[in-house]
C-alpha cells in the first residue's frame, strides 16, 4: 500500500482542522499570500519586526479561527478578544453554510444571471436580454440594442461586480462585440432609474440595499441588512470595487455603521459629502416586504441575499446571491453572527 502524502492525508482525514491549515501555511504558498495581503493593507513601509509580528498574528488567525488573511485586518483581529473572534463567521465557514442550507441546483441557478432573470422576471421591472446558447434570439437582442441608448452588460456567471460595464448602443456591431467578449454569455439590462434620495449619495452607480433572507423552521428571517454605495465615477457599488458597506438597523432602515473592503470606517461619503451615519433608506418596510416575497418564490433556497434598488416606481430586484458573503453583516461593526445563525439552525455551520 502506497502511503498518502501529508497534504493528501490531512485533506482526507482532517479536512477542516487547524493542523491542516498550519501545514498548508508552512509548506504551501500561504505564506506568500499572507505577505501580499499585508502589503495591500499596510503598504511597504513596515519594518521587518512589524512585518514578522503581523504575519505571525495572521497565521494565528488563519490556523486557530480559519480566517482568511484579509479578514485579519477587516475584523481588527488584535482589537477584539477570543470570544469575539469565535463569533465571527469567516469566508471558509460561510461556504459550508451555503452548501448546508442551499441545494446545489439552486446555487447554480443564482450563479447564472440568465436563469435568475427567468425565475424572477416580474420583479426586475426593466427589460433584460440573455445572450448565451439557448437564450434570447439574435433578433430580440438586436431589437433591445436599438431601443436602448445605454444599458448595462454583466457576465452571466461572475460576482462581486466583476466585468460589469455601462455601454452606449451603437447598432448591430455592439452585439458582435458582446458575443466576442463574453464567450460564456452575458445579460443586458435596461438602466435602473434610481430615486433621487439614493442617487444623491453617489450618482454614478445604482446604490442598492442587500436584504438577506434565511428560512428556518418555516419562517423567513431577515439577517442584518446593509446598503451599498458606490464611489465617484464607478458604475458598480460592490465593496470589492471600492464601494462603501453601510449596516442598517433592521427595523428602521437607518445606517448605523459603515466601512470599505479594508474595514476602514466612514461617517460621510468621501465624494458627495453626504452623511452616511443616520441615513434613512426610503420606504424601508416595502424593501423588507419585497425580500420576504422573493424568498417565497424559491423557498428551497433557504439563504439568499437580495440586492434591491429604489426607483420612483418603488423597489426593484437587481439580483439574488445564494452564496453572498458575510462581510457586510460583520465588518461595519466587527461583531460576528455565529450564535445568531446557530440559534436559527443548530446544524447550519456543520463542516461535515
Amino acid at each position: 500500500m502506497i502511503p498518502l502524502k501529508p497534504n493528501v492525508f490531512l485533506a482526507k482525514y482532517l479536512p477542516h482542522s487547524p493542523v491542516r491549515r498550519f501545514y498548508l501555511y508552512v509548506v504551501g504558498k500561504k505564506r506568500k499570500e499572507a505577505r501580499k495581503v499585508l502589503i495591500d493593507f499596510m503598504g511597504e513601509g513596515l519594518s521587518r519586526r512589524e512585518s514578522r509580528y503581523h504575519l505571525r498574528k495572521m497565521m494565528e488567525a488563519h490556523v486557530r479561527y480559519a480566517w482568511q488573511f484579509d479578514e485579519y485586518f477587516i475584523y481588527a483581529y488584535n482589537d477584539i478578544n477570543s470570544k469575539e473572534r469565535r463569533e465571527i463567521v469567516p469566508e471558509e465557514e460561510k461556504d459550508y453554510f451555503c452548501k448546508n442550507v442551499n441545494p446545489r441546483v439552486y446555487n447554480d441557478l443564482f450563479k447564472d444571471k440568465g436563469d435568475t432573470y427567468r425565475h424572477f422576471a416580474p420583479y426586475f421591472k426593466r427589460e433584460v436580454c440573455v445572450v448565451k446558447e439557448g437564450g434570447d434570439t439574435e433578433d430580440t437582442i438586436r431589437s433591445f440594442i436599438e431601443r436602448h441608448d445605454e444599458f448595462f452588460i454583466k457576465p452571466i456567471n461572475m460576482s462581486v461586480g466583476t466585468g460589469i460595464q455601462k455601454m452606449k448602443a451603437c447598432g448591430y456591431e455592439t452585439l458582435k462585440q458582446i458575443l466576442k467578449d463574453y464567450e460564456e454569455g452575458a445579460v443586458m439590462e435596461g438602466l435602473i432609474q434610481q430615486n433621487e434620495a439614493m442617487a444623491a449619495v453617489n450618482p454614478s452607480s445604482a446604490n442598492t440595499v442587500r436584504v438577506t433572507t434565511f428560512i428556518a423552521d418555516g419562517k423567513v428571517h431577515i439577517l442584518h441588512p446593509f446598503a451599498l454605495f458606490g464611489r465617484k465615477g464607478h458604475v458598480v457599488n460592490n465593496g470589492s470595487q471600492g464601494g462603501i458597506i453601510c449596516k442598517l438597523d433592521a427595523e428602521r432602515g437607518v445606517v448605523v455603521a459603515c466601512c470599505d473592503k479594508h474595514g476602514r470606517p466612514f461617517e460621510v461619503h468621501p465624494d458627495s459629502g453626504i452623511s452616511l451615519i443616520g441615513f434613512q433608506v426610503p420606504h424601508w418596510d416595502e424593501a423588507k416586504s419585497l425580500a420576504v416575497e422573493l424568498a417565497g418564490v424559491l423557498p428551497q433556497c433557504r439563504y439568499v441575499g437580495w440586492d434591491l434598488a429604489y426607483t420612483d416606481g418603488g423597489w426593484v430586484m437587481v439580483e439574488g446571491n445564494s452564496r453572498g458573503q458575510f462581510v457586510g453583516f460583520q465588518a461595519p461593526t466587527r461583531k460576528g453572527i455565529r450564535s445568531e445563525l446557530l440559534a436559527l439552525d443548530p446544524h447550519c455551520l456543520n463542516l461535515d
